[in-house]
């Protein structure tokens, strides 16, 4: 019995010939470059679906009022969240309404869901803490 093994496939990874990079570009920045080419077109995607800007305009409890830039594709959980990290009032303990109005809005709906939101513009939402 021989003791050399052939498995005719051991090659199989290894490239028939070497390929030179172009001068000055390795393997790791043309790597990056597709990195980040792919995140380029991830974001240009989220913002197509995440729709237009606007400004919402936070009236905390304290009756501060600060300012966001969201999209309109946003849920209400998500300004919530934002208001939790950025302000500090717990998510569970916030209610939202639209200026003017005595309805909550419900953390499924996304700002384009709301019709007196509207894109572009500044809208306040009332934040009060229960």
């Amino acid at each position: 019995m021989s003791d050399e093994y052939d498995s005719g496939d051991e090659n199989l990874d290894v490239p028939t010939e070497q390929k030179q990079a172009p001068k000055g570009v390795g393997t790791l920045s043309v790597g990056l470059k597709l990195s980040n080419e792919g995140k380029k077109q991830k974001d240009e995607q989220e913002k197509e679906l995440l729709g237009d800007e606007t400004t919402i305009l936070f009236q905390l409890p304290n009756q501060e009022v600060k300012k966001h830039s969201v999209n309109m594709g946003r849920p209400i959980e998500w300004l919530k969240l934002l208001v939790q990290k950025e302000h500090g009032i717990p998510f569970e303990q916030q209610e939202m309404y639209i200026q003017g109005q005595d309805a909550e809005l419900p953390n499924v709906f996304c700002l384009q869901d709301i019709p007196s939101i509207k894109a572009n513009s500044e809208n306040i939402i009332i934040v009060k803490q229960k």
